[in-house]
């Protein structure tokens, strides 16, 4: 039980040992008597009990690092001055000379000291301003006005001049300090959006057949021989009139069983090629539609064979779009290392799958809530992608939806960790629970400049100045 301890007389014991300390160089356990004698009488009884139950140690942390516990191998203890340490103590006592009382207190949990905050940031680098602007050429609807689907865009002056919008986003990006690689992942995102789109108003409307047949019609003539190349040309033309994609066309013009059916005869399995009816040209502008492929970086990769999988040019995008995202997945676990998360303190998206979750699974599941950047996370999952609502198409921006919303429902709050050139601010506007991060610039230990392109003229050391006077 608790003696009823007066703080007063604790500080006047205290003032004591401390006086005592200064006068003999140190006190040892068996040494407190002394103490007790110099109190009175009426004190030194609760003196006793408080130096039992708060012991040498407490009253040395209740000191404000005046005094300092020691223990001694074998040995009673001693009391030294906490700023005067005897080296020869600490030694053997193995206790640093500098360290103070309150962070001796705190050494356990040092050794598990919480792991740092990864190299990230929760802030947008899409401002609203660029957001706005890719989203006002992507519903525009006069073709003349819209960012061309069937070019490729490496940078600014890429861009066609003197169409109003294409000339607004070019000044927004430029007033923002959008990066060239953050700025080829947004135009080509741009041209998904508006190739979707326009590919959409191709199945509009009650008479969309009279006018694909009449397009048909003036691509492939009903009279007339004509070759592979001629339609392909054709249908290249056509489509840059329209602003959407050569395959996006050819598979509305031709039919998908026929433009797969291409596939399959340029494959050289055509088992099941002759079945089709050749109605309306429909093959050989299929057989354009093939040839043009290669062309289309855009929506190229999503024809398919039956038979032999996909096409080289889906082959590769696969492989690209794999390699990225394993890219992601290595960064954010690699970030977390460096970070100090050791690898059992979280499983990855491979050992998830192993322990039976097949529905929810993503990159990092932590065994433990942890605080990242501020935010409470319990899982975190890489994205090489750059989704931008009412730019993106609704089908992908859907999909991202229903995955965040499986894996909060599943394992509660997480993060989604932006890789490929980072997120606008309201990329999942309306779903609770969900974190944003991006690498931060030359979060990887990027060599300085110098390092890079050699010395400058500033670390070279300039040759010695000749002594002034005669020379001999």
């Amino acid at each position: 039980m608790r003696p009823n301890i007066d703080d007063a007389l604790v500080q006047e014991v205290i003032d004591k040992l401390h006086e005592i300390v200064i006068a003999r160089g140190g006190l040892r356990r068996n040494e407190m008597q002394s103490i007790y004698r110099q109190l009175p009488i009426e004190k030194q009884q609760l003196a006793k009990e408080i130096v039992k139950h708060m012991k040498l140690r407490g009253l040395c942390a209740a000191s404000d690092g005046r005094l300092r516990f020691v223990s001694e191998p074998g040995g009673p203890g001693r009391i030294s001055e906490g700023n005067t340490l005897d080296p020869a103590m600490t030694e053997d006592a193995n206790v640093p000379a500098t360290r103070p009382p309150a962070e001796r207190r705190r050494r356990p949990n040092e050794r598990r000291r919480r792991p740092n905050d990864p190299p990230w940031t929760v802030h947008a680098n899409i401002s609203r301003n660029v957001v706005e602007a890719m989203v006002g050429l992507v519903q525009e609807s006069e073709v003349n006005e819209q960012i061309e689907v069937n070019r490729r865009y490496f940078n600014l002056g890429h861009l066609t001049r003197g169409r109003r919008r294409q000339e607004l986003f070019p000044l927004v990006c430029e007033a923002e300090n959008v990066k060239n690689k953050e700025l080829r992942c947004l135009i080509k995102e741009m041209q998904k959006g508006t190739a979707e789109r326009n590919k959409e108003k191709l199945y509009e409307s009650e008479d969309h057949q009279d006018r694909l047949q009449v397009m048909r019609d003036e691509i492939c003539p009903p009279t007339g021989i004509f070759t592979v190349n001629e339609i392909s040309a054709r249908l290249r033309h056509r489509a840059s009139d329209l602003n959407v994609t050569t395959t996006d066309l050819g598979r509305a013009l031709a039919g998908f069983s026929n433009v797969r059916a291409a596939y399959d005869e340029q494959n050289g399995n055509t088992s099941d090629v002759e079945h089709l009816p050749d109605t309306d040209n429909r093959r050989i502008i299929a057989q354009a539609t093939v040839v043009c492929i290669p062309d289309d970086y855009i929506t190229g990769y999503t024809c398919r064979s039956r038979d032999t999988g996909h096409v080289v040019e889906s082959q590769e995008h696969a492989q690209r779009q794999d390699d990225q995202r394993r890219r992601g997945e290595n960064r954010l676990v690699e970030d977390l290392r460096k970070a100090g998360y050791p690898p059992n303190s979280y499983r990855t998206e491979e050992q998830v799958i192993e322990d039976g979750e097949t529905e929810a699974t993503p990159d990092v599941l932590f065994n433990d809530q942890q605080t990242i950047q501020g935010k409470p996370v319990n899982w975190i999952d890489a994205k090489s992608a750059c989704d931008i609502p009412e730019v993106s198409t609704e089908r992908v921006m859907e999909a991202l939806r229903r995955q965040v919303e499986k894996y909060v429902e599943k394992y509660g709050p997480g993060a989604i960790l932006w890789t490929k050139c980072g997120f606008c601010q309201d990329v999942l506007s309306g779903v609770e629970g969900v974190s944003h991060f991006r690498p931060m610039a030359n979060a990887h230990g990027q060599p300085p400049r110098e390092r890079q392109a050699g010395p400058s003229r500033s670390s070279i050391p300039a040759p010695p100045t000749p002594p002034i006077g005669r020379l001999r």
